[in-house]
C-alpha cells in the first residue's frame, strides 16, 4: 500500500472517513455540542490502522475537518506531562491522555500506549448514612456536605474505596450513630430511601473527578479524617 502523507482530495464529501473522536456537551444553555475528532482509522478504502499514530494525526490535521461543531484539538509532543497536567488543573479540565507517537491503533482492546490521567480533586465531606451490600454490611456510604446557604445536603453514594476490612470497620462505627431522622436539611429526594441514617459526626475525605452542583462524579473514599462537621463543605462550581 503506497503511503499516505495527506488527502489530495477536492470534496472531501466524497471520502470514507472512519474517524475516532467524543462528543462534548455542556449544561450552559445556548452553548452547542461539539464533535472531538481524535483519530482518523482509514482513508478513502486505506487502512490507517497499522500506522504509527504521529502519521495517523497528521493525516487527521491535513483534513482539515475542523470548524463549526467539529473540533480537532491541539496535541504537544515536546513537553513534560507534568506540565501538561499542571496546565489542565489550571484550566479545570478533567486530566489529559498520553499517546505513544509510535502506537497502533487496536480497535476493542485496552492499551499501555495510550494512558488516560484524570485529574482527581479532594473534598472533606460528612457520613449521613450507608446502604447495605448483597454480601457486605456497608455496601456505599451516603455523604453530604454543607452548601452556600450553610445547609447539609446530600452530594452521593461512595463504593470505590472502600476494601472489606475498611467496611466492617466503618460499619461498627456506624451502627454507634445511628438514628431514625435524617440529617439533612431537605430529605424529600426520591433516591434515599434505602439509607439507614446516622448523625453526621464521621467526617471523612474523598478524591472526585467532578462536582456538579448536585453529586461528586466518581467519588474515591480516602479514609476518615480528623475534622469537625463545619469542614464538609461544598466546592464551588466553575
Amino acid at each position: 500500500m503506497d503511503e499516505v502523507s495527506g488527502p489530495d482530495v477536492r470534496d472531501i464529501r466524497a471520502l470514507t472517513l472512519p474517524l475516532v473522536g467524543e462528543v462534548v456537551a455542556t449544561d450552559e444553555p445556548g452553548v452547542p455540542a461539539s464533535f472531538c475528532l481524535f483519530d482518523v482509522l482509514h482513508l478513502d478504502g486505506q487502512d490507517l490502522t497499522s500506522r504509527p499514530y504521529a502519521q495517523r494525526r497528521a493525516i487527521l490535521e491535513d483534513l482539515a475537518l475542523s470548524g463549526g461543531p467539529i473540533v480537532v484539538p491541539p496535541v504537544w509532543q515536546d513537553l513534560p506531562g507534568a506540565v501538561l497536567l499542571a496546565a489542565a488543573a489550571e484550566l479545570d479540565l478533567e486530566g489529559a491522555v498520553f499517546k505513544r507517537s509510535d502506537s497502533t491503533y487496536h480497535a476493542g482492546r485496552r492499551s499501555r500506549s495510550w494512558i488516560k490521567c484524570p485529574i482527581r480533586k479532594r473534598a472533606i465531606v460528612a457520613v449521613i448514612g450507608w446502604t447495605r451490600g448483597r454480601a457486605e454490611p456497608v455496601g456505599a456510604l451516603a455523604i453530604g456536605a454543607h452548601d452556600s446557604r450553610g445547609n447539609l445536603v446530600y452530594c452521593g453514594t461512595v463504593t470505590s474505596g472502600l476494601g472489606q476490612a475498611n467496611r466492617r470497620a466503618l460499619h461498627q462505627l456506624l451502627c454507634q450513630h445511628e438514628t431514625s431522622r435524617s440529617p439533612l436539611a431537605d430529605h424529600r429526594d426520591h433516591a434515599l430511601g434505602s439509607i439507614r441514617w446516622v448523625k453526621p459526626r464521621l467526617i471523612g475525605a474523598i478524591d472526585y473527578r467532578e462536582y456538579t452542583g448536585r453529586r461528586f462524579r466518581h467519588p474515591a473514599w480516602k479514609g476518615l479524617v480528623t475534622a469537625s462537621l463545619d469542614a464538609a463543605v461544598l466546592p464551588a462550581i466553575q
